[in-house]
């Protein structure tokens, strides 16, 4: 069992344009919102490896994050300019670093697995996000829904105690479905993928890997007023 603190960070800044249309001239009225985030957030962990024989070991695991308040200030400022951008008006700040809070939602994610000594292993990932629960630091919903993601995999090493190179190379294939915390049209977006890759040992023990992959997946349908996404994506990696 664990926990793990981060401290989160940043700041989101939404600028908006209105235009107006006098009996002299036009003119611009922008509204510029800033938020800055500063918090320290939380993740809770608990993994457990029972020998299941002499052959094969399960691994089950699962981590939680709390839903969670963070710190906000929020800056608000309106200011009249022309069409050309030069100002006609002093800013004018209706907050200033106005204290508040955001709430992020909590997450949860569960894994189980099957293993076979190095050489073969079996896995299924979970998730769950309250979006739904989001909301901003002025206590407003965000507009989103829950959002699921399910993952298996699989991979395969034919020797892992071989001294022949081929037989220390590890295979892996894998499936992900994403349900996105967004709705469009009332339908939520599905993002749906599958992977192939390959680990390659290296060094002179063997001991440091390239990883090869590649994932071919897509995001969105056409209906309603979605559009779609059909993606591939190639990736390598060292350890």
């Amino acid at each position: 069992m664990g926990a793990e603190a981060s401290f989160l960070f940043g700041n989101v800044t939404n600028s908006a344009d209105a235009r107006a249309i006098t009996s002299s001239s036009d003119l611009l009225v922008t509204h510029l919102n800033r938020v800055n985030y500063s918090d320290v957030v939380f993740k809770l962990g608990a993994a457990w490896r029972p020998k299941l024989n002499d052959t094969w070991t399960l691994n089950l695991g699962a981590t939680y994050d709390p839903q969670t308040r963070i710190k906000a200030q929020q800056t608000d400022i309106y200011q009249q300019t022309s069409l050309s951008g030069a100002a006609i008006t002093a800013p004018d700040t209706l907050r200033l670093n106005s204290n508040s809070k955001a709430t992020l939602p909590q997450q949860m994610r569960f894994g189980i697995s099957a293993e076979k000594g190095n050489s073969l292993l079996f896995g299924v990932d979970v998730g769950l996000q309250k979006w739904s629960e989001y909301r901003t630091a002025d206590s407003k919903p965000g507009g989103l829904v829950d959002g699921m993601n399910v993952a298996a995999g699989v991979e395969f090493t034919p020797k892992p105690t071989s001294n022949r190179y081929r037989d220390l190379i590890t295979y892996r294939a894998g499936f992900q479905y994403n349900q996105m915390p967004y709705k469009i049209g009332g339908q939520t977006i599905t993002d749906i993928n599958g992977s192939l890759g390959l680990s390659l040992p290296l060094g002179s023990y063997l001991v440091n890997h390239v990883t090869l992959s590649l994932v071919a997946g897509q995001r969105g349908v056409l209906t309603a007023n979605q559009i779609r996404e059909r993606y591939v994506q190639v990736a390598l990696a060292s350890h």
